[in-house]
């Protein structure tokens, strides 16, 4: 069961943590400097006749966070955000009684399949690297065809060795807030106690963003600061803070992730919103009583 501290995370409510609900599953192993992620891009869902992409090794896409690169890991089970409905990494096992035997495929299918279950050290994987083996069977890891990453490779379950093919890490982004070449960006690009957050042309670090399991929005500019509200009253601006997980003006939901509102923890009908209604450049950010959807354009690592 994933968990954060010492408290437990659902799946839900810990998708603010993964950066909009999902990770990137890297490789250990590189090759030529470029690195590798679990991708399920082949095929489609039609769940009608339970047809489901395979799943295989692909160059990690990190800037354009395609979904199919993008999975939430919880309660021993990966979920593929690809189909945007509830399909899991599942083992292909062509034994009688389905255990999963060394060489087994990896592919996408229904979450509520018994054969789809791993363990993993989220710590671990979060924080360095693991491995991801398969829940009734710890002799097994997940890893990839061949000797070397390739674009052909499809991921399998093999006996594990401590080798770097064995080994993946979850890999969360850093989120644009915006809309087109516009984002919610710090003023001036400067970092300090007190400083506006502002609608303003997209500015590399300044603009990026990510929420953490307890609901902090950090700076990537400088993961010590955070954005605070000043009070409930409508149109209050929004500044840069020393992050505190105790200060409920710091504490922001964001449910979905990438296409919806984000409001505060503490007063789920105040958003983030821009003030103003052109929504022209240097606007101030505010909390208002009417949100608007914010999307995670890009994602950087």
């Amino acid at each position: 069961m994933l968990s954060h501290g010492n408290s437990v995370i659902d799946p839900q409510s810990h998708r603010g943590l993964l950066n909009g609900g999902a990770v990137f599953v890297v490789s250990k192993e590189t090759r030529d400097g470029v690195e590798w992620c679990v991708d399920a891009d082949e095929g489609t869902v039609r769940e009608s006749d339970g047809q489901y992409p395979n799943v295989g090794l692909r160059p990690c896409a990190f800037m354009a966070g395609p979904t199919e690169q993008l999975f939430l890991p919880y309660f021993s089970r990966i979920e593929s955000r690809f189909p945007y409905v509830e399909v899991c990494l599942l083992i292909d096992s062509n034994s009688k009684n389905g255990n999963a035997q060394d060489g087994d495929r990896v592919r996408l299918g229904g979450c509520d399949r018994d054969d789809g279950t791993f363990d993993f050290d989220y710590e671990d994987m979060i924080n360095g690297q693991g491995q991801i083996k398969v829940a009734d069977n710890h002799n097994l890891c997940l890893t990839y065809e061949g000797n070397n990453p390739d674009d052909n490779d499809r991921m399998v379950v093999q006996a594990c060795e401590n080798e770097n093919k064995f080994l993946f890490e979850f890999r969360t982004g850093w989120y644009e807030l915006g809309s087109g070449d516009y984002c919610v960006t710090i003023k001036d690009g400067k970092v300090k106690e007190g400083n506006r957050i502002v609608f303003d042309r997209c500015n590399g670090f300044s603009s990026h963003w990510r929420i953490d399991g307890d609901g902090l929005f950090h700076s990537r500019k400088n993961d010590n600061y955070c954005m605070t509200a000043e009070s409930y009253e409508e149109d209050s601006p929004i500044r840069l803070a020393k992050c505190d997980p105790e200060d409920k003006f710091q504490l922001w939901e964001w449910p979905d992730g990438f296409e919806a509102p984000i409001n505060l923890k503490s007063d789920p009908d105040l958003f983030l919103v821009v003030q103003g209604q052109t929504e022209s450049r240097g606007d101030p950010i505010v909390i208002h009583s009417s949100g608007r959807e914010w999307s995670g354009d890009a994602v950087h690592v």
